[in-house]
């Protein structure tokens, strides 16, 4: 539990550091508000709105794999997502049973990941990605690794705090 010199002494670090933000972001306010020329304001006006973006619009990302990976992985957990509500509505999952949601998103994350990996392998394709297997592999690790990593972490939390919530692991 926190006590109240836990909570005074987050409340002074907090506004320590909006403090030392806002110090520095007045300092930049004279350079930023100080009146534009005449030459200033044509220019403005000649490079505003598509001249600035349209460099930008058709570029590739700076890191084609990850971007393919996330789209490819919220492909899948959007369509898993969409098809446990779809059943849910139905009436063919209940609340009732414990479970039976979570079982049925799992399920349904582990079919889906085929459509993901397929849309993630041809978008990789279309940044001129030379493998297929990299955004594939990538797919099946990263997103089920990072949650199965919070997944430990929370647990192992859970065990130092003696709850009751923990899984007991066999080892």
């Amino acid at each position: 539990m926190l006590k109240s010199y836990d909570l005074l002494c987050l409340g002074g670090l907090s506004s320590t550091i909006c403090l030392h933000d806002s110090g520095s972001l007045l300092s930049l306010l004279p350079q930023q508000v100080k009146p534009m020329t005449e030459e200033q304001k044509i220019e403005e006006r000649e490079e505003s709105g598509w001249k600035l973006v349209h460099a930008n619009v058709f570029a590739p990302p700076q890191q084609p794999l990850a971007f393919c990976v996330a789209v490819g992985t919220g492909q899948q957990l959007l369509f898993s997502v969409l098809a446990v509500a779809c059943f849910a509505a139905v009436g063919f999952l209940s609340p009732a049973n414990r479970g039976s949601l979570m079982l049925a998103m799992l399920c349904l994350f582990c079919l889906f990941s085929f459509g993901g990996g397929y849309r993630a392998a041809r978008l990789h394709r279309a940044f001129r990605g030379a493998s297929f297997e990299a955004p594939g592999l990538s797919m099946a690790f990263c997103f089920p690794g990072a949650a199965f990593g919070v997944f430990v972490v929370a647990n192992i939390m859970l065990h130092v705090l003696k709850s009751s919530g923990a899984l007991h692991s066999c080892l």
